[in-house]
């Protein structure tokens, strides 16, 4: 059924891989972005016919590529972190992230141990600025009592 609706809509539509997974997002399969790439990736194998009509050569119809050009300039500003990035009410304007206030970003960082993902993640906000800008520092350490050793 997933992939059979995946088909029709891939036909109909130009999606980038984070909108494809984001239509299935009750598979518990990591991130939007991975999702998609499995789906696309699959139908690929069954339907090698389609193969070239399952590439994304245009903008993608939902977010107008929003997420590749975010990472983009994410991946400019601290290139070899590695971290996942939940933007709300940003945008791109010159080759810049901007916001239009409220709650905009959720950062996680990644690592072998909580106590050194929540050191970069913290390195990694040091890098981020805007007016009115506030963040916690609260939330990660709580894990820190669980945290396996």
């Amino acid at each position: 059924m997933i992939l059979k609706t995946s088909k029709e809509i891939l036909e109909k539509y130009v999606l980038c891989n984070n909108c494809l997974g984001r239509q299935f997002g009750k598979i518990s399969i990591s991130t939007n972005q991975r999702r998609g790439e499995v789906i696309r990736n699959l139908l690929k194998s069954i339907y090698p016919e389609l193969s070239s009509d399952l590439k994304q050569e245009r903008p993608c119809f939902l977010c107008d590529n929003i997420f590749e050009r975010t990472e983009g300039v994410v991946r400019n500003i601290s290139p070899d972190f590695e971290f996942f990035t939940f933007h709300a009410g940003t945008k791109i304007i010159d080759s810049k992230l901007v916001t239009s206030g409220g709650r905009v970003l959720g950062i996680t960082g990644i690592a072998n141990s909580l106590e050194s993902a929540i050191i970069k993640t913290y390195d990694y906000i040091n890098n981020i600025n805007f007016e009115n800008m506030h963040f916690r520092k609260d939330i990660a350490k709580k894990g820190l009592k669980y945290e396996k050793v």
